[in-house]
């Protein structure tokens, strides 16, 4: 028994809107963009306090400032890692924090249009990060 061409149409119609209704990100390459940022030297330390946190799409920096500020142990770290952030909100939270900082995107994303990928906040410079 043959299909019924007439049923096709709507399925051809619904594969092609799967293929080409998936926006694709741009991944960068390994020496891709990078971005830093300088605060005044600190003190040393004798111990390394490190924090990694996940912003998820770089939400709510406001209140991630506010957290690090006033929690007594994030307050005092030294190295913060933070996933899923764009330049400007890292940018944002490391002066806010008055921390060095490098980030690399991983990849453009299609739906916020804007860069997203790790930096590392730190209370000494940057200076070879590669």
């Amino acid at each position: 028994m043959r299909p019924d061409r007439r049923d096709a149409g709507p399925l051809t119609l619904a594969f092609l809107i799967g293929l080409t209704g998936c926006a694709k990100g741009l991944n960068y390459p390994a020496d891709g963009p990078r971005f830093s940022g300088i605060a005044p030297a600190s003190a040393p330390q004798t111990t390394l306090r490190i924090v990694t946190f996940n912003t998820h799409f770089a939400g709510k920096v406001e209140e991630q400032i506010k957290l690090f500020r006033s929690d007594p142990e994030l307050s005092q770290a030294d190295v913060v890692v933070l996933q899923e952030m764009d330049e400007a909100n890292v940018a944002r939270i490391a002066e806010a924090l008055g921390l060095n900082y490098v980030y690399y995107p991983a990849t453009f994303h299609p739906v916020t249009k804007a860069n997203f990928g790790n930096a590392i906040l730190a209370r000494w410079p940057i200076e070879d990060d590669r």
